[in-house]
């Protein structure tokens, strides 16, 4: 909710879609996907290794990929969750995402997107 509400805040158009069509070529009438927070393996399973091919072919033709929480750690190709290493399958960047137990203060990064936007 908070993603759409913010798209939209920004005069943004928003489409949601699922798999199915993420898999019929929907995303590439998109410029920016954003995946709300979900558990990275869990939300792989859902796109399927299909789905995830049709991601990473839309971003190395510069659509843009914003994750947040357990979707950004599915951009890398490593992670390490819950004492493992692991291979992650969207693997859009190189490194390793690394689990965060209790954080004493709320933590902020700056993120910027290579687009344009009024």
């Amino acid at each position: 909710q908070a993603l759409y509400n913010m798209f939209t805040w920004m005069n943004a158009s928003v489409f949601i879609f699922n798999t199915t069509d993420l898999l019929n070529g929907c995303l590439w009438a998109c410029e920016i996907l954003a995946i709300p927070e979900g558990l990275g393996p869990f939300t792989e399973q859902k796109l399927t290794d299909e789905g995830l091919q049709v991601i990473r072919e839309w971003v190395a033709v510069g659509g843009s990929y914003i994750g947040v929480r357990g979707s950004a750690a599915m951009a890398m190709n490593g992670s390490y969750f819950e004492g493992l290493t692991t291979t992650v399958g969207l693997a859009l960047v190189t490194g390793t995402s690394y689990q965060v137990e209790q954080l004493d203060s709320p933590q902020m990064t700056n993120v910027s997107i290579n687009r344009d936007s009024t």
